[in-house]
C-alpha cells in the first residue's frame, strides 16, 4: 500500500466506502476500518504485515460485494482504475470483476443476480459506489 492516506482516499473516492475508524493497533503503526456498504468492511494497515490465523487461508484477492458488478466495471474504468478482463458469470447468480488498486493490490467485485434475471447496465449501480 503506498501509503494508508491514499489507500482510504482510494475506497473513499472510488469505491465509495465510509472511512469509521482510524487509529494505531499492536504490531502496525496505523489502521482504518471502512465500510463499504452491502455488507463488506475492509481494515487497511500500514506498517508490519499481519498473518492470518492458525488454520485460517487468505483470499487470492480480497472481496467486495456490490449489486451490479457490470455498472461497477464500467465505473471504475471511467475513473482510470485498471479492470482486469470484462465481468464473467461465475455460476447461476454471480456476476465477478477483478480489479487492481493504484498500489498493484488485486480485489474483486461480486455481484447476486436472480435466476433469470440479467445483470443490468445501469452507471454505478450500488458498489459502494454512488
Amino acid at each position: 500500500m503506498p501509503n494508508l492516506p491514499q489507500a482510504v482516499g482510494f475506497f473513499h473516492e472510488v469505491l465509495n466506502c465510509e472511512p469509521l475508524s482510524e487509529g494505531v493497533s499492536p504490531g502496525t503503526t496505523a489502521v482504518a476500518l471502512l465500510d463499504c456498504g452491502d455488507g463488506s468492511m475492509v481494515e487497511l494497515s500500514a506498517g508490519t504485515s499481519r498473518t492470518n490465523p492458525p488454520g485460517r487461508r487468505a483470499a487470492a484477492e480480497p472481496v467486495l460485494a456490490t449489486r451490479d458488478a457490470v455498472a461497477a466495471a464500467a465505473w471504475l474504468r471511467a475513473r482510470h482504475v485498471r479492470v482486469i478482463g470484462q465481468p464473467r458469470r461465475v455460476g447461476a447468480s454471480r456476476t465477478v470483476v477483478s480489479f487492481v488498486t493504484p498500489w498493484g493490490q488485486p480485489l474483486q467485485l461480486v455481484s447476486h443476480t436472480r435466476a433469470g434475471e440479467p445483470a443490468t447496465h445501469a452507471a454505478a449501480a450500488g458498489l459502494a459506489v454512488q
